[in-house]
């Protein structure tokens, strides 16, 4: 049989990396990989914050039939796959935090993980467990959180623009140089697995003095200013990382819009607002079909808390004309109420606002071209705010 990979669209911006295909018989190939950010395939798109894993079923025709994301947080990947009619699909694979694979999560403490998992012939999870007892590392202490920490160098004063092949160090509280790394054509680097007890500094060591002055921002990945970094050429532009900053990291990566809102009713904040970012095909407005599931936790928990009212807010980025995005920031959000009244939330407490481009969250307004996929995302974004 002929596979046909090269009619796939890959990314163009964003690391890929096909790893292997399994004949599986004379009509399907399993094909597996792994991305960051986003991979699409056909009319098939996988979405991820981190190096994800994909799979796929595709026929002889080279047509995409089904698929899942394979998630892995913290270095988790897929190591290898293989089938057998009487086992049918076996993966396994490595993690350090924990992995989500289809429904199924299993997690680890500290060290290196391994994970066996199992599909069936159309790509979905049927099982996943660990293999056995974290292996020790004693770079790992089982008893801290730990955390991913990337970021964003920028240069400038009103305009900004990435700060990019700057090295960048981590430093301990002691002052030594723990890790360094430069950073990408967006300005980004990135620092894994800190012990979310610590306090770190980041130091920005451009290789030669900026012009007219300029300032050093630190800013998060998706563009957003979070300091202007002092310092000097000599001894480099400092940033220093708290543990209560890293401990904010680690919750928020691990609260989905679901669990946020529960923690919300929980507590006796009058208004909360959830920032969901959407992936949605360019021009579309339909409700994509990996969001149904958050707005359908939503539309439940809408529907048992009575005093509970929503306020859909749509925004895009700054691509195209102003007007048409606005007419489709519009779209998108009378789309997701229209579907929250379908599972029957009253359409007399929901609210659609469409915003368009007028609130641009970070540096990428009409013109800017050297933005990266993460700060483009930052502004096509879907804000729910829930108050009572």
């Amino acid at each position: 049989m002929a596979v046909q990979f090269f009619k796939k669209k890959w990314p163009q911006k964003e690391w890929c990396d096909f790893t292997n295909c399994l004949l599986l018989d004379d009509q399907r190939t399993l094909v597996y990989g792994r991305f960051e950010e986003y991979a699409e395939f056909d009319d098939m798109r996988f979405n991820s914050m981190e190096r994800d894993g994909f799979m796929y079923i595709m026929n002889s025709k080279g047509e995409i039939e089904s698929g899942d994301n394979i998630k892995a947080s913290s270095g988790g990947k897929l190591v290898n796959m293989s089938y057998s009619q009487k086992l049918g699909l076996l993966g396994c694979g490595m993690f350090t935090k924990g992995a989500a694979i289809g429904d199924f999560t299993i997690g680890g403490r500290g060290g290196y993980s391994s994970f066996i998992c199992g599909f069936d012939l159309n790509g979905k999870c049927t099982f996943a467990f660990t293999t056995g007892e974290t292996i020790p590392n004693e770079e790992f202490d089982p008893n801290a959180i730990y955390v991913d920490y990337t970021g964003k160098l920028l240069k400038g004063n009103s305009y900004k623009s990435p700060l990019t092949d700057s090295e960048v160090e981590l430093i301990d509280v002691v002052g030594n140089i723990i890790e360094s790394t430069v950073t990408d054509e967006y300005g980004d680097f990135a620092f894994r697995n800190l012990d979310a007890r610590t306090t770190y500094s980041v130091n920005a060591k451009p290789e030669e003095l900026l012009p007219n002055d300029e300032k050093i921002y630190l800013a998060n990945s998706m563009g957003v200013i979070k300091a202007e970094l002092n310092g000097d050429l000599a001894s480099g532009y400092s940033y220093s990382i708290l543990p209560k900053e890293l401990n904010e990291i680690a919750q928020m990566s691990e609260m989905d819009t679901e669990l946020k809102l529960d923690k919300f009713l929980e507590g006796t904040d009058r208004e909360i607002v959830i920032n969901d970012y959407v992936y949605y095909y360019s021009g579309a407005s339909r409700v994509p079909s990996d969001y149904k599931k958050v707005l359908s936790d939503v539309a439940k928990k809408l529907r048992s808390n009575s005093d509970l009212k929503l306020e859909v807010s749509s925004h895009t980025d700054a691509i195209g004309e102003s007007d048409v995005n606005m007419e489709l920031s519009e779209k998108r959000a009378n789309e997701i109420v229209s579907y929250l009244v379908g599972k029957g939330v009253s359409a007399d407490r929901l609210k659609a606002i469409g915003y368009g481009e007028t609130q641009i969250m970070n540096r990428c307004v009409d013109g800017v071209t050297d933005c990266s996929e993460e700060e483009l995302r930052a502004n096509r974004r879907t804000e729910l705010r829930f108050y009572r």
